[in-house]
């Protein structure tokens, strides 16, 4: 029987309200030490990579990394207790983060999402945490990396655990202890390579078995309370096909020939087709989903994005290449061109989201590029629906 979404919010509920867990300085000086354990082992960190923390708490450690790397942070947990915490954190920090409630085994993401996922503590908590494995190998990049803190099988904390339970006085819920071995060969079996793994004591606060796993480690390096994994997604060599969107304002800024310049630079592009076109309403409101826009609660704003799409003349091009999704989306840039990088087409628009509200308009940002697979696949049958 699985362990049910419900059963786990109200567990760690309860232990976010009630528990020393909770200590936010605590947090944030135990995810300190953990960053630096695998900034040492090697653990690439670069400004502007997608991080998720799934089972964020109260969001320690993605501050940290947003902070001393520049990351773009998401973080999810069970816990809606949690989440609070970590908006509240989030806008005491003006740090930019995104926090949702959700079950790392049913990952509200796109696939191939993700440069890095996190995920310290969570998934032996319940019996069926293969389905989290898949969900992490699903929105990971090809080449990205999934990093995972376990409680090891190899220590005197599965005792304590138990003796805990007898004694009625244990916390967190159902709880299984996994061994490295186990968890390399399930990795592999779920299509992750260049798996690693090693083993550390637990902090000094869990004085009952920081000692006793202390001396041991010293004797046996394969003995620790804490077992970090790290793993690759593995990168096949299948090519992928993607939209870009140049749209009206490129053409009365005179940005057409710069912009597809910018694309044609990029490496290993092959451009199928590329057409001048005035598209329909029809094909504009099925690109628009309206069901997403009234659940946003924003039926207004849809109807503002049709009506600047439909006031000119369009360019559809068709890309293939390796990992064209990604590196086509990253060239294009962020919906505000205010917040676009340098290097990106958006950032050459004068226009922004908040000048755009002002003036009770959709914003002008030049082009349009789906930013995952799925999203590659719906653009791929609404603007090139025989190639």
């Amino acid at each position: 029987m699985s362990i049910e979404s419900n059963e786990l919010s109200a567990i760690w509920d309860k232990v976010w309200k009630e528990s020393h867990y909770a200590d936010h300085r605590l947090r944030i000086e135990r995810a300190k030490n953990k960053i630096s354990i695998l900034l040492k082992k090697g653990l690439s960190l670069k400004p502007g990579m997608r991080v998720l923390d799934a089972g964020c708490g109260d969001g320690s450690t993605l501050f940290l990394l947003e902070k001393e790397f520049g990351i773009f942070p998401v973080g999810i947990d069970v816990s809606e207790e949690a989440i609070k915490r970590a908006r509240f954190f989030s806008e005491k920090n003006a740090v930019s983060s995104e926090f949702k409630r959700a079950d790392t085994r049913s990952l509200p993401f796109p696939s191939n999402y993700f440069d890095l996922i996190l995920s310290w503590g969570v998934i032996e908590h319940f019996n069926n945490y293969d389905l989290a494995i898949d969900e992490f190998h699903r929105i990971l990049k090809p080449q990205g990396t999934l990093n995972l803190i376990q409680p090891h099988r190899f220590s005197f904390g599965p005792i304590q655990r138990v003796l805990l339970q007898l004694l009625g006085r244990w916390e967190s819920g159902f709880q299984i202890e996994f061994s490295g071995k186990f968890l390399k060969k399930l990795l592999t079996q779920k299509g992750f390579t260049n798996i690693e793994y090693f083993v550390t004591p637990p902090f000094p606060d869990m004085k009952s078995v920081y000692y006793t796993d202390l001396i041991l480690h010293t004797l046996w390096k394969g003995w620790g309370h804490y077992l970090y994994l790290t793993a690759s997604k593995y990168e096949d060599n299948v090519l992928q096909k993607t939209v870009v969107l140049i749209k009206p304002d490129a053409f009365t800024s005179n940005l057409v020939d710069h912009i597809i310049k910018m694309i044609e630079s990029l490496h290993n592009v092959n451009i199928l087709r590329k057409e001048v076109f005035k598209p329909t309403k029809e094909e504009v409101e099925a690109h628009h989903n309206k069901d997403l826009f009234n659940s946003l609660g924003e039926p207004l704003l849809r109807e503002k994005i049709v009506e600047y799409w439909l006031s000119g003349p369009m360019i559809k091009i068709l890309i293939e290449g390796k990992d064209i999704i990604d590196r086509v989306h990253d060239l294009v840039g962020n919906t505000d061109p205010k917040t676009s990088p340098n290097s990106t087409i958006r950032s050459l628009s004068k226009d922004s989201v908040e000048r755009a509200d002002q003036e009770n308009r959709a914003v002008r940002n030049l082009a349009h590029a789906p930013r995952s697979e799925e999203e590659a696949k719906r653009d791929l049958s609404i603007w090139f629906k025989n190639d």
